[in-house]
């Protein structure tokens, strides 16, 4: 904005940039900066069907600075272990309360020593010594285990440092000062998606183990990262169907569970973001004693692929374009539509609902219950089909309503009326992208920024 020097991107596609300053005149001392950021939604630019009245507004940062000839700090922090290897460039309040914060001082200016720094930060203030001026160009300090309670937020913390030069006689040594303040995240780690350094209750994870021919030998019961976690400000408290439960048998049991595989295909090859299992199969591998078990039936599993291959996340060929939080809050959203729609077709889960295996009623023209093969009941297909477009004998009724085409075949098998009722109802009218943007505290979130 002001100031000169140039800008360069760290590379054609890294979401940050290099900063070059104009180098000072002979009798200019300092000189202002102000530099602007701007994020913008550009999701149409790759997906032209996208409804535009759902694009997140442009956020503009704005920060001033002087160019200086004296000597300077430049100070950061990054969330480390016990070993002091970092574990986030975003610090943590792990739930495991073993994650600690470094902060840092580099100095700026070759000629002059970095002679001392204090350090001062929500957890306390610490005055560090160089342990060799001569060399050393930053100095450290880092704190005691971050507590899984505290709130996220952002924190200011500063560093004032001491640099000293000594100059031929009769000048000696000179002193200088500099002190700068910033703000950072304390939130989750999302750099990767699938952090799981928070303590986590595994029994709403697994972890399905194949043989080289890609069979089922047993699931495993496995942590669900962080941002699946119900702790404040986390995506499982923020997206607050990730909480709901049902009760079988006077037990109360979690609707949403996560899968650590990225494989998991439906009967067509298709790859799975998620599942609703109507039927009970992901309790066991197949053929074990818990496979197809009426209490967990209905569940909803959502699996590794949703962050391990970004590019499915988003989203079906008519549902929303869309990542990170909203990627989930789809997700889910579209998943709790199957469900929903499911008990209102057949009424429940168990046996007498719908049958038992291996002969359950949805999914089979031959049961008399569902003619097309589409999960609906043929009443209730009937009874909404001015509602919904759906028709008893047409499992892609709904996909021929919406493209106008009669030619349709649901694309592979993939589109027929249960699927395409959750990718137009179970998305838009479940679910406003961006409203839960406010309480994303995550890596890459808008409070990130």
């Amino acid at each position: 904005m002001s100031g000169g020097g140039s800008i360069a991107p760290v590379s054609p596609h890294a979401p940050s940039a290099l900063y070059f300053p104009p180098v000072l005149g002979p009798d200019e001392q300092e000189r202002p900066v102000t530099l602007r950021c701007t994020v913008t939604d550009s999701a149409l630019s790759a997906f032209i069907s996208l409804d535009v009245f759902r694009l997140d507004l442009p956020i503009s940062i704005t920060r001033s600075f002087k160019i200086v000839k004296s000597p300077t700090v430049h100070v950061t922090v990054v969330a480390v272990d016990q070993q002091g290897n970092q574990v986030s460039s975003t610090p943590i309040p792990s739930g495991a309360s073993t994650s600690r914060l470094r902060f840092t001082a580099n100095k700026r200016g070759c000629e002059w020593k970095l002679e001392s720094v204090t350090f001062t930060t929500p957890w306390g203030a610490q005055t560090v010594q160089n342990p060799d001026p001569q060399r050393q160009a930053s100095v450290s300090f880092t704190t005691q285990p971050i507590s899984s309670g505290e709130p996220h937020r952002r924190f200011q913390f500063s560093a004032s440092a001491v640099f000293s030069i000594t100059l031929p006689p009769p000048v000696g040594r000179i002193e200088q000062r500099d002190k700068k303040t910033t703000e950072r995240l304390l939130g989750f780690d999302m750099t990767d998606r699938l952090e799981y350094n928070e303590a986590i209750d595994a029994t709403r994870g697994r972890f399905i183990v194949r043989d080289a021919q890609g069979n089922w030998l047993r699931i495993e019961p496995h942590p669900v990262p962080n941002w699946f976690h119900n702790r404040e400000g986390h995506w499982g408290d923020v997206i607050a169907r990730l909480k709901d439960s049902y009760t079988y048998g006077g037990i109360s049991y979690p609707i949403v569970h996560w899968i650590e595989n990225d494989d998991v295909q439906n009967r067509h090859g298709v790859y799975l973001l998620a599942v609703m299992d109507w039927s009970g199969e992901f309790a066991d591998v197949p053929g074990g004693p818990q496979q197809f078990a009426e209490r967990y039936r209905g569940r909803i599993y959502l699996t590794k692929r949703l962050f391990t291959h970004p590019e499915a996340a988003r989203g079906h060929r008519y549902g929303l374009v869309v990542d990170g939080i909203d990627s989930i809050a789809r997700v889910v959203a579209h998943e709790f539509f199957h469900r929903e729609q499911f008990l209102e077709a057949w009424g429940g889960f168990t046996n007498a609902h719908i049958g038992s295996p291996p002969h359950f009623w949805p999914y089979n023209p031959q049961s008399g219950y569902d003619d097309d093969g589409d999960w609906l009941r043929n009443d209730y297909e009937q009874n909404m089909q001015r509602v919904y477009r759906t028709h008893p004998r047409e499992a892609y009724a709904v996909l021929k309503w919406w493209t106008g085409k009669q030619a349709v075949s649901g694309f592979d098998g993939y589109y027929n009326d249960f699927e395409m009722c959750a990718s137009l109802w179970g998305e838009w009218h479940h679910y406003m992208v961006g409203s839960l943007d406010a309480q994303d505290w995550s890596v890459g979130g808008r409070q990130d920024y």
